[in-house]
C-alpha cells in the first residue's frame, strides 16, 4: 500500500496544475511540482505559508476560503489574483478537506486562467470596438449560420425583436429579413422572384473575394455591401449606409452638369460676341487709320495725338477680340484626339515664329526628330500651345542677354512631359497660378505687349488633352514651363532618344 501511495504522490507531483496540502492556518504541508514552481515564483526563498501565494489584497479571501473548509464545508471555489516574479497571474482555486498523515488538512487545487482571462478581455474589447463602428458587421460560421453581429447590425434590424434569437440562423433567413418591410430591397429580381434573389446572394458566399455592391431600400437609403470569406471558411458581411455620400455625389453631379452648361453658354457668348464685334471694329479701325493718314499735320498736334491713341486702342481691342475668339474656339472642333508627331508640331510652331526668332537673335534648341515621340492630341491646338510657350520665352527676354530657349522631352508614366526653358526675366513664385488665368498680366503694356490670354489659351489646350501645365522659375534667371500630354502609344519610346538637339535661329 505504501508503494501505491508513492506512485499516486508521484503522479500528483507531475500534474501541470498546482496542488497544495495546507493546514487550516495556511502552513504548507506538501506541494507538487507546479505548486512549488508557483511558490518559487512568488519570492526567493519560497514562502512556507499558502496565503502568500495570493496577491496581498487577496490574502484575506484565501484565508476565508481555508476557514470555510475547516469549518465543515465540503468544497469552496474562488478565483484570486497572485503576484509572482513573472508578473500578475489569476488562479482558480478549489479547496476541500483531506486527511494528511492522520490529521485534518485542506487540499488546494489551482488552475492558472491568466491566458483565458486575457483572451476574454481581448474578446470583450474587440466586441466593444466593433460595437462602436458605424458599419453593420455580421459573421457567419463555416456552416453559414450567424455567429456574431455588432450593435450597428442590431440597429439595422431594429424591427426584429429579439435579434439575439437570430444567432445560429442560416444565411437565407438574413436575406429574407432584408427583403421584408420596412427593409424592402429595391431590386427588380428581389421583387419579382425572391428565391432567385436569395440564390444570387448565396452564390456570392462561394466566391472568396466578391465585388462590393450597392443596395437601395424602399426607405430611400443606399447601402454598400462588402463580403469576404476568411481562411477558416467563415463569412464576414459588412453593410455601410452610404446614403449621405450618394446624395452628395448626386448633388455634385448636378452641379458639374450645371457648371458645364454655364461654361458652354459663356463660351458660346464669347464666341458670338467676339465674332460679331470684329466687323464693326474693323470698320472703326479702318476709318481711324484713314483719318490718321489723311489729316496728320493738317489740324493741330493735339488732334494728331488723339487720333493716334484712338488707332492704338482700336488695334489693341482687335487683338484682344481675336485672342478671345481663339480661346473660345478651343475644343469646339469636335475632332477626336489622334496620334500627332511632336516633331511636326514643333517645326510648325517654330516656323510661325521664324521672324521673331530672327529679330530677337534668339537660339532655340529642340530634340532631333528621332528623339521626339508621338502624342494624342489635336495638331492645330498643339501648334498653338508651343507657339505660345516659345513665343512667351522670346517676348519676356532679359534685356542684358540674347534669348536662349530649349525644348526638352522625357517620359512620365503613360504621358510625355515637354519642357520649354528660357533665360529670360523669370517669374516670381507668388504668381505661378495667376499667370494661367485669363486677362492676367504681370507687366505693363509699355514694356511687353500682349492681351494676357496666351497662357490661359495654353492651359485650356492642355486641360482639354488631359494633361497638366506648370512653371518653375527664378526671377532674373529664366523660367521653365512643363506640359504633360498623353502618349499615343505608352509602351513605345523614340528610337533615337539619345540624339543631339537641333538649333534654330542664331548659331554664332
Amino acid at each position: 500500500m505504501a508503494q501505491d501511495g508513492d506512485v499516486f504522490r508521484d503522479m500528483m507531483d507531475r500534474l501541470p496544475q498546482p496542488i497544495v496540502v495546507a493546514a487550516a492556518e495556511g502552513a504548507v504541508l506538501w506541494a507538487n511540482g507546479a505548486a512549488r514552481a508557483l511558490l518559487a515564483a512568488v519570492s526567493d526563498p519560497p514562502p512556507t505559508c499558502v496565503l502568500e501565494m495570493a496577491a496581498p489584497e487577496a490574502r484575506d479571501d484565501l484565508a476565508g476560503l481555508l476557514a470555510a473548509v475547516a469549518a465543515g464545508r465540503n468544497r469552496c471555489d474562488r478565483r484570486l489574483p497572485a503576484r509572482t516574479l513573472r508578473g500578475p497571474r489569476w488562479i482558480d482555486w478549489s479547496a476541500e478537506p483531506v486527511t494528511w498523515q492522520g490529521s485534518a488538512a485542506i487540499r488546494l487545487c489551482g488552475v492558472d486562467v491568466t491566458e483565458d482571462m486575457e483572451a476574454h478581455r481581448t474578446e470583450r474589447l474587440l466586441r466593444e470596438a466593433l460595437d462602436c463602428i458605424p458599419d453593420a458587421l455580421v459573421l457567419f460560421d463555416t456552416d453559414d449560420t450567424i455567429l456574431f453581429f455588432n450593435q450597428a447590425y442590431r440597429d439595422f434590424f431594429w424591427y426584429i425583436p429579439p435579434l439575439e434569437a437570430m444567432r445560429g440562423r442560416p444565411f437565407d433567413d438574413v436575406v429574407k429579413l432584408s427583403m421584408s418591410p420596412p427593409r424592402v430591397v429595391a431590386d427588380p429580381v428581389a421583387r419579382t422572384d425572391p428565391q432567385a434573389y436569395i440564390e444570387k446572394r448565396r452564390r456570392r458566399l462561394h466566391n472568396p473575394s466578391p465585388e462590393p455592391f450597392e443596395l437601395y431600400t424602399a426607405e430611400g437609403r443606399w447601402h454598400l455591401v462588402r463580403e469576404r470569406r476568411t481562411p477558416e471558411g467563415r463569412f464576414i458581411g459588412i453593410r455601410s449606409d452610404i446614403t449621405d455620400r450618394k446624395r452628395v455625389e448626386e448633388r455634385l453631379s448636378e452641379l458639374v452638369k450645371e457648371l458645364a452648361e454655364s461654361n458652354r453658354e459663356l463660351e458660346q457668348f464669347a464666341y458670338v460676341a467676339s465674332h460679331d464685334l470684329q466687323e464693326p471694329l474693323r470698320m472703326i479701325t479702318s476709318y481711324l487709320q484713314l483719318l490718321e493718314r489723311r489729316y496728320r499735320g493738317r489740324i493741330d498736334p493735339t488732334a494728331d495725338e488723339f487720333i493716334h491713341h484712338a488707332v492704338e486702342g482700336a488695334a489693341r481691342m482687335q487683338r484682344l477680340i481675336q485672342d478671345l475668339l481663339e480661346y473660345s474656339r478651343i475644343g469646339r472642333s469636335g475632332k477626336p484626339l489622334s496620334a500627332v508627331a511632336m516633331a511636326t508640331v514643333l517645326r510648325q510652331a517654330l516656323g510661325n515664329l521664324r521672324v521673331t526668332v530672327q529679330e530677337t537673335e534668339a537660339t532655340v534648341e529642340v530634340p532631333s526628330d528621332g528623339a521626339l515621340p508621338e502624342v494624342l492630341g489635336d495638331p492645330t491646338e498643339l501648334v498653338r500651345l508651343f507657339q505660345n510657350l516659345v513665343g512667351n520665352a522670346l517676348k519676356y527676354r532679359h534685356p542684358d542677354r540674347r534669348p536662349q530657349v530649349r525644348v526638352m522631352v522625357e517620359p512620365e508614366g503613360d504621358q510625355w512631359r515637354v519642357s520649354v526653358a528660357d533665360n529670360g526675366i523669370g517669374i516670381d513664385p507668388a504668381h505661378y497660378e495667376r499667370i494661367f488665368l485669363i486677362f492676367q498680366r504681370l507687366h505693363g503694356r509699355e514694356r511687353y505687349s500682349g492681351t494676357g490670354i496666351g497662357l490661359a489659351i495654353a492651359k485650356k489646350i492642355v486641360d482639354r488633352h488631359g494633361g497638366r501645365i506648370w512653371v518653375d522659375s527664378r526671377p532674373g534667371e529664366g523660367s521653365t514651363f512643363h506640359v504633360t500630354l498623353p502618349a499615343a502609344d505608352p509602351l513605345s519610346r523614340p528610337e533615337d532618344a539619345g540624339a543631339p538637339v537641333e538649333s534654330f535661329g542664331r548659331t554664332g
